[in-house]
């Protein structure tokens, strides 16, 4: 995205690049941390890829900035975090990182070591600190491989690119600075990726969940899923290290007056004619009642059209 003057121009090129190329995979960088500061570049470059990557068919990979560079500043394990997680968050396939080796030295660049030195071929601290991110990672991968990417919302701040989170039947409220990615498996039941949007800062993000959603939080390991407490007030409070992620996982509500209309009440339903489709489209919903609204999104998760019911 960086190398462009407006997000346009960057989604017209990847769009002609796909067009031209037909690649089996699509996968960039972008490095927000500079000398200078941050560019705020990396929820637009991630947002463009993934929309194009849906819908042409293809997965899409990041690359993670890691090795002090020329105009890229020293990265600590929090920046590490928030890079992966940011891709996560927007449904990346997979992640890499740049760069393994340290670069032979060159004029101009200042080269500084990577998670392997050059000339020695010794660890550097960054060797171990990405062994414990890919652990996690490992688990976490596939188990977002069997899941569908819904959207990505912004809440505490919204970076370029982003998409303010929205309340709704599952979430009501959400406090402190978080980057929220929606998923769905494979029976619609409700996953939701958790990152602080914090880099350099541990940070607490309380969810609040509608009535009688239960949330479960994968292990590490991936081994399992482990419940959470939620309080009287339907929160579930989560201390997330600086740039750190978490999956969570929601459960129906188990009262059935929750999730079962009363009886001679209407069901909600809605139809969409034709479908697929390109152009006018027709919806036909009955059942809707109280502030009822019908929303379309586009592929990278923006509202593009947006109705009250009556």
């Amino acid at each position: 995205r960086g190398a462009f003057w407006t997000p346009a121009d960057f989604q017209a090129y990847v769009e002609q690049y796909v067009s031209a190329t037909h690649p089996a995979v699509l996968c960039n960088n972008q490095y927000d941390f500079q000398v200078t500061g941050d560019a705020r570049y990396l929820t637009e470059n991630v947002a463009t890829l993934g929309s194009v990557a849906r819908a042409n068919g293809l997965p899409f990979w990041g690359i993670i900035q890691l090795v002090e560079h020329y105009i890229f500043r020293h990265v600590t394990e929090g920046m590490l975090r928030w890079q992966v997680a940011q891709w996560l968050a927007w449904g990346a396939h997979g992640i890499g990182y740049f760069t393994y080796w340290t670069p032979a030295p060159l004029p101009g660049y200042g080269w500084q070591p990577a998670m392997i030195e050059w000339g020695t071929g010794a660890r550097t601290p960054y060797y171990d600190m990405v062994t414990a991110l890919n652990a996690r990672l490992a688990p976490l991968g596939d188990t977002l491989a069997g899941l569908r990417w819904l959207a990505t919302q912004h809440a505490g701040s919204v970076p370029p690119g982003g998409v303010p989170f929205v309340p709704d039947t599952l979430l009501t409220a959400v406090a402190g600075r978080a980057t929220l990615g929606r998923f769905a498996d494979s029976t619609d039941a409700a996953c939701i990726f958790v990152a602080n949007a914090d880099s350099l800062s541990p940070r607490t993000v309380s969810l609040t969940l509608a009535d009688g959603w239960r949330p479960s939080r994968l292990r590490d390991d991936g081994s399992a899923w482990d419940s959470l407490a939620v309080d009287a007030n339907g929160q579930v409070a989560l201390a997330l290290d600086a740039g750190d992620f978490v999956l969570l996982r929601l459960a129906a509500p188990a009262n059935p007056a929750l999730v079962e209309p009363p009886a001679g009440s209407a069901t909600l339903s809605l139809r969409v004619a034709p479908n697929p489709a390109s152009g006018l489209v027709r919806f036909d919903v009955t059942g809707a009642a109280g502030a009822a609204r019908l929303e379309v999104l586009d592929l990278s998760g923006r509202a593009v059209w947006s109705r009250a019911l009556p």
